[in-house]
């Protein structure tokens, strides 16, 4: 999020849960709900509802709300530890970064930059599982060319960098020119029906930009 904003574009992130957490709405939701239920089965009864109930629930949501993200916090150090501690195809990163699933909270998506790739891999926290740097997916970044240079010299591709941590760009010949197409790859790892956005430049056979927008990304 642009926590200064609007003094300061920049984009922040804790990288303690996702945009819509699923743990986090199950239980701000439970500590909405339960107290209703109560209440409802009270009535039933004939029993005099308890004063405070909502406000328990709440407070009782919020609290396990805390919990996860404390517990989330530990796992997050943990996870960024095992993946700056290991070479990656014989170079030592450069940034790391570790994601939570929303599906298992021993298992974290992570990303790491080196001097001329980007791999996305599983850290698993939990026992059972070893961390595996091979098992990494790895994508290289392109060779610096008057085209690329362009590319991000482009308004969209601008504030698509602002926001991205893990750009990657490919460049690909598009009919007479080129198409860049910038992913932030963050969500590489992400579960499928999840995506994130994509940068698309498109420029002609002398390396000119001559349209530009943001998509969902396919991939």
């Amino acid at each position: 999020m642009k926590l200064l904003w609007p003094f300061r574009p920049k984009w922040y992130a804790w990288d303690l849960a996702d945009a819509v957490d699923s743990w986090i709405l199950f239980f701000l939701l439970v500590g909405l709900l339960i107290p209703e239920l109560f209440r409802l089965v009270l009535e039933e009864i004939g029993s005099k509802p308890k004063r405070h109930g909502r406000q328990r629930g709440a407070i009782f949501g919020l609290v396990c709300v805390a919990l996860v993200i404390a517990g989330r916090g530990f796992a997050h150090q943990r996870a960024i530890a095992l993946l700056d501690s290991r070479n990656y195809r014989g170079q030592t990163p450069l940034v790391v970064a570790a994601f939570p699933r929303p599906s298992n909270p021993l298992l974290w998506s992570g990303v790491v930059e080196t001097d001329n790739a980007l791999f996305n891999l599983e850290v698993p926290l939990g026992p059972g599982r070893e961390f595996d740097p091979e098992l990494a997916d790895v994508h290289f970044k392109p060779e610096s060319s008057a085209t690329l240079k362009n590319a991000v010299g482009s308004s969209t591709a601008i504030e698509f960098l602002n926001f991205a941590r893990f750009p990657l760009a490919s460049v690909q010949p598009e009919g007479p020119g080129f198409q860049v197409r910038l992913r932030d790859m963050r969500f590489a790892s992400e579960l499928a029906g999840r995506r994130g956005l994509i940068a698309v430049i498109d420029l002609n056979a002398q390396s000119q930009v001559i349209g530009e927008h943001l998509e969902f990304d396919s991939h």
